[in-house]
């Protein structure tokens, strides 16, 4: 299911995206909560996961931010943030392939227009970012 068709709470649902921030805190039963904001690039969601266990633990060590995830779950209005959380039961990484400029070669064009952190405007990203995008599009 896409994250935009997403609109009220759900029983069950399986999705897919792009890890984009994560947070794990303690909580004072000695359990840990997975707090992971997610993307497919038609909405964004936040997943939540509490521990059961050290496996579930370790699980949440090993995801980080800038990893494709595919969770099932249920969609449900959350308290604490006052919006649709997505309860997630499993969480699988996945693999995606990354784009391709499929252009020929003569037939090539680029224009890269951006803000970086140094500029007035509001810019999110540090150059790095867009040196390290500049280098898999083969520039």
């Amino acid at each position: 299911m896409q994250l935009v068709d997403i609109q009220d709470e759900e029983k069950s649902v399986i999705v897919q995206g792009y890890v984009f921030d994560k947070e794990v805190r303690d909580l004072r039963s000695g359990r840990k909560l997975l707090i992971l904001k997610i993307t497919d690039y038609s909405s964004s969601i936040v997943v939540k996961k509490f521990s059961r266990d050290d496996g579930d633990e370790a699980q949440f060590d090993g995801l980080n931010e800038g990893d494709w995830i595919k969770v099932r779950g249920s969609v449900q209005e959350d308290n604490f943030m006052r919006d649709l959380v997505l309860n997630a039961y499993d969480i699988n990484q996945v693999s995606v392939a990354s784009r391709q400029d499929t252009a020929p070669e003569d037939e090539k064009r680029v224009e890269l227009h951006l803000h970086t952190t140094m500029s007035t405007m509001d810019a999110t990203n540090p150059i790095s970012d867009y040196v390290k995008q500049a280098k898999k599009m083969g520039s």
